[in-house]
């Protein structure tokens, strides 16, 4: 069973969606979305206030009772258990969204998720944790490149169209602005100039930022408890 994981306490806040939705709109179009792993369905939330209709939200059980949509748009799964996710309960879908998710689960059902999406839609919102992200139960981070070998083993391409277009925009979280890309089944923006991802990794300075603060925090509580086992002698 998977367990429960916060986003960095982001599931409750709405600020790098109302961003980033209304851009994957004009790119997509979609009339149906499907978002794997959806916490309480904040992503979804606006895609709904967006117009679109036609909403799939998959998770563990235990979201349901804080998913933000009308209960019939939740399917109930364990991720590391069931075979395929709810699939029979999905049509195809224009869309797809799975961000931050599959760092949280084991590679071999990080490679089901793979082939789940790209069996149910052509075009998909994805990011996942880089190693040393760290974060609540992450048991698989890896780099972008990984990620985009296993898509295109399915005939997907990994574009890299957001990590410029929102790297210093400070109202997205960072592991967006870091981990996010834009996969789609080959063919599907023939004729666009959408940038191919080449491998590179960058490192956000937020996440830097984060993790001198941890160390920091650490060498302080180091330090206080030194003071007080110097002071109990």
């Amino acid at each position: 069973m998977m367990k429960e994981f916060h986003k960095y306490g982001g599931e409750f806040n709405n600020t790098s969606a109302e961003i980033i939705v209304p851009e994957i709109i004009k790119l997509v179009h979609p009339k149906s979305v499907l978002d794997l792993g959806c916490g309480v369905g904040n992503w979804l939330s606006v895609f709904e206030k967006n117009g679109v209709e036609k909403l799939i939200g998959v998770d563990g059980e235990h979201a349901r009772k804080q998913f933000l949509l009308d209960e019939k748009f939740f399917i109930s799964t364990d991720f590391e258990n069931d075979e395929n996710f709810g699939s029979e309960l999905i049509e195809k879908v224009n869309l797809a969204v799975c961000l931050e998710v599959v760092e949280h689960l084991t590679a071999k059902t990080g490679d089901k998720i793979v082939n789940f999406l790209c069996d149910k839609t052509d075009v998909i919102l994805f990011s996942a944790a880089i190693p040393n992200q760290t974060g609540e139960n992450h048991i698989n981070e890896q780099h972008p490149v990984y990620w985009q070998e296993l898509f295109a083993k399915r005939g997907f391409i990994f574009y890299d169209i957001f990590r410029e277009k929102y790297w210093n925009n400070s109202e997205i979280m960072w592991w967006y602005k870091q981990n996010m890309f834009l996969v789609a089944k080959e063919g599907t923006f023939s004729g666009t100039n959408f940038p191919i991802f080449q491998g590179d990794l960058r490192i956000h300075p937020e996440m830097l930022q984060m993790h001198l603060h941890e160390i920091a925090e650490l060498k302080r509580k180091k330090g206080l408890k030194s003071k007080i086992k110097k002071y109990l002698k």
